[in-house]
């Protein structure tokens, strides 16, 4: 599955107020849009965020060593053979790296997946002016799904978008919002290899974050 990480102030537009008195008492008009900050971090961080945060620190680095520790550490055992794996097979110059000085937990709530309750966590990540957002969830103390907007698997996408919508915080606009595009030859090899089941990123089989 995808996914990825956020420290700029992206939009919005400043207007000027109209001050205007009604009935003696002095009014400014709506229309003044302030700029959003959209990886404004909330504040304190759980337990449970701040290792999202040493996931994204250690396990997205070239540091081979420092992600198979971050995988130990980190990754719930059921989902630990399959980082183990990507770990092992990714040649290093494709591997996702990330910034966490760009990327920002936004909210948190208490879920319930698959018959584990656990903590759903909103984080996005800044990159060249545009967020992707992300939601991870932990149970029993650790990591076991990362869902994306970005990835190619369908079902995640989806499932991220049901998600998505338990959560309150708005969402930037889709100028600065990154989606999954389907290239003309990722088309191609999906029409090529129709009928042939992929459960790589599903529920059952999650994978982690690349960039979309």
């Amino acid at each position: 599955m995808s996914a990825v990480v956020a420290a700029v102030i992206a939009t919005g537009c400043d207007e000027e107020a109209t001050i205007e008195k009604v009935d003696g008492e002095t009014q400014t008009s709506a229309g003044t849009e302030k700029e959003v900050n959209w990886l404004e971090e909330k504040n304190p961080l759980t337990e449970e965020e701040q290792m999202i945060k040493s996931i994204v620190q250690h396990f997205y680095t070239t540091d081979a060593e420092a992600r198979e520790k971050a995988i130990d550490d980190y990754i719930h055992p059921d989902v630990q053979p399959l980082f183990h794996l990507m770990n092992g097979f990714t040649k290093e110059s494709e591997f996702t790296t990330l910034d966490i000085n760009q990327f920002a937990i936004i909210e948190s709530m208490e879920h319930g997946e698959d018959g584990e309750t656990g903590i759903l966590t909103l984080a996005r990540l800044q990159d060249d002016g545009k967020f992707e957002e992300m939601l991870f969830f932990i149970y029993e103390d650790k990591l076991g799904w990362i869902f994306s907007p970005t990835v190619e698997d369908d079902e995640m996408r989806h499932t991220y978008y049901e998600l998505r919508t338990l959560l309150s915080a708005d969402t930037p606009p889709e100028d600065l919002l990154v989606k999954y595009e389907a290239e003309e030859s990722q088309e191609a090899e999906v029409d090529s290899s129709e009928g042939n089941e992929n459960e790589v990123g599903t529920r059952n089989n999650p994978l982690t974050m690349e960039n979309g």
